[in-house]
């Protein structure tokens, strides 16, 4: 459709980074129609906070804040949208990663954790987790670059099948057979 749409999911916690999503919005922020969808909440005023830093930041009007949302919704949301910006800088596990693959929708996110090992060109972009500057700075760079050549994006439909099935258990335990009898 119209603009670009960007999803970040999340609870408002300083691992999450979403004031790096919301940076990296105010660096692109002069996009055409570009819109951050954000699902998620926080608490001890953390929704007040990022609302506020949106404020600051001039692009309150390019922010759609939707709070917490179940995962049905969460997921047609997803089907809706160009891009996942996952900006998370820690987690032990990233269900919602996996949640965009199967809505076959690609992410950008740091080259760290688990999710950074399962994402690939294929199917997003990923950045190296330096500075909170530098993933910004990258950020943008990954987004604008996705922005004007869209084609990239539906280049990437197909490849999301594959990404799923070596992500399976039967998948898995077949690769370490192979490793354990090589």
């Amino acid at each position: 459709g119209d603009g670009f749409n960007i999803l970040w999911v999340g609870r408002f916690i300083s691992t999450k980074k979403l004031d790096i999503a919301l940076r990296t919005l105010s660096r692109v922020k002069h996009l055409k129609d570009i819109k951050l969808h954000i699902v998620g909440f926080g608490m001890n005023n953390e929704d007040i906070k990022y609302k506020k830093l949106a404020k600051e930041l001039g692009i309150e009007d390019k922010c759609i804040w939707y709070g917490k949302l179940d995962n049905v919704k969460v997921m047609e949301l997803m089907q809706r949208m160009h891009v996942f910006l996952f900006t998370s800088i820690m987690e032990a596990t990233s269900t919602v990663t996996l949640e965009a693959i199967q809505n076959r929708l690609p992410i950008i996110c740091h080259n760290t954790c688990g999710f950074g090992n399962i994402v690939n060109d294929s199917i997003g972009r990923k950045i190296e987790l330096r500075t909170p500057h530098d993933s910004v700075n990258d950020f943008a760079i990954v987004i604008e670059d996705l922005y004007r050549n869209r084609n990239i994006l539906t280049e990437m439909r197909p490849n999301f099948d594959k990404v799923a099935e070596s992500l399976t258990y039967e998948a898995k335990a077949k690769k370490n057979i192979f490793k354990i009898f090589s």
